[in-house]
């Protein structure tokens, strides 16, 4: 009984930043469409950016708190993994209403963070001679692509901005 618990809490703890990711995407994306009037382009682009802080990074950041604290034998680095976690939950938690400036500090802080977690994922992958199981975790491609998204629609807000016909 204890593996199975134990291998259903892995699981969690690799699709949970996914689904939260899919999930700010797919709630932006109806917001969007259900405006009625024309909306405006850097609008748009806000609603993508605040879901994304606020559920791929703000709540994706608790559930690593809660994952790391709770659910897992503690040691000294889950610990300061767990505390890490919570300062990006709370950061993209504020970031969700927060002005330009803090997101592009969170959006700074994040992408060193999870990119740098994607290169320990590929040299842990290279050393153990194991590849494949670096490219099959769902927590591998979030953290590439979660920043990347977030760089671009910063950039593309800020391009916006200054579009007088956006």
């Amino acid at each position: 009984m204890d593996q199975v618990y134990n291998s259903a809490i892995l699981m969690m703890s690799q699709y949970f930043p996914a689904v939260m990711y899919v999930l700010a995407l797919l709630i932006a994306t109806i917001i969007v469409s259900a405006r009625r009037h024309r909306p405006i382009r850097r609008h748009n682009i806000n609603t993508f950016i605040a879901y994304i802080m606020l559920l791929a990074i703000g709540f994706s950041g608790i559930w690593g708190f809660v994952f790391h604290i709770l659910l897992i034998k503690i040691n000294h680095f889950h610990y300061e993994l767990a505390v890490a976690s919570l300062a990006f939950g709370i950061t993209g938690i504020f970031a969700f209403q927060a002005s330009h400036g803090y997101r592009i500090a969170t959006t700074l802080m994040i992408t060193i963070f999870l990119w740098a977690a994607a290169l320990q994922q590929i040299y842990t992958g290279i050393h153990k001679s194991n590849l494949f199981a670096v490219f099959m975790d769902a927590s591998y491609y979030y953290n590439i692509i979660t920043p990347t998204t977030l760089i671009m629609l910063l950039n593309m807000h800020r391009r916006s901005k200054n579009n007088v016909f956006s």
